[in-house]
């Protein structure tokens, strides 16, 4: 733990209320509430109404720590806060590299070289956010005759490390990343 935490081990009680909670993360209400019902943070229900959740300090700490190095682990499956239908449930973990073969492979038929638009067919998302991605650096392309140009293996290897943070997944990806996880675990 870092030192900041150790500040908030001494500047609150031992046990906390949901309220402390969402203003220590800096976080909303809603999905305050939704880490505690869902496991991610060890906690006291009670049950009522009012000053329902009982959390240590220390697990607190903890889990800022925990999220601060791995956001993936704790985000909100597509649906949790919308009527979209549900991703990849909260802390699955999927190997990267063994994601990566398992693309490899589905896209075995696809050209090496894709444009901004194939690629965008491709995983289920559109023009504009494939572009986004190039621009912020996350995935590498190029231009080659006035045209963005996209490798699969850049695409690959993407998906595979930046594609879980991924917050509203496509229908498309959130298909694969389940496929993926269940034949991991079935092999």
């Amino acid at each position: 733990m870092g030192s900041s935490y150790q500040d908030l081990l001494r500047d609150y009680p031992e046990v906390i209320t949901m309220a402390q909670f969402y203003k220590i993360c800096r976080i909303s209400k809603r999905r305050a509430s939704w880490l505690l019902q869902s496991g991610a943070l060890p906690c006291i229900d009670s049950g009522k109404k009012t000053r329902r959740f009982q959390i240590r300090t220390s697990d607190v700490a903890e889990f800022l720590s925990e999220f601060a190095e791995h956001p993936e682990r704790f985000a909100a499956p597509t649906g949790a806060f919308s009527s979209k239908v549900a991703s990849v449930p909260l802390g699955v973990r999927y190997d990267k590299e063994g994601f990566a073969v398992y693309l490899n492979k589905r896209w075995r038929s696809v050209p090496d070289l894709l444009t901004a638009n194939q690629a965008a067919e491709l995983i289920g998302y559109n023009k504009s956010a494939v572009t986004g991605w190039v621009r912020s650096g996350k995935l590498e392309a190029c231009r080659f005759g006035g045209r963005l140009q996209i490798a699969k293996c850049d695409l690959e290897a993407f998906f595979a490390d930046k594609g879980f943070e991924i917050t509203q997944k496509s229908k498309r990806h959130s298909r694969m990343l389940k496929k993926f996880i269940i034949e991991e675990e079935e092999s």
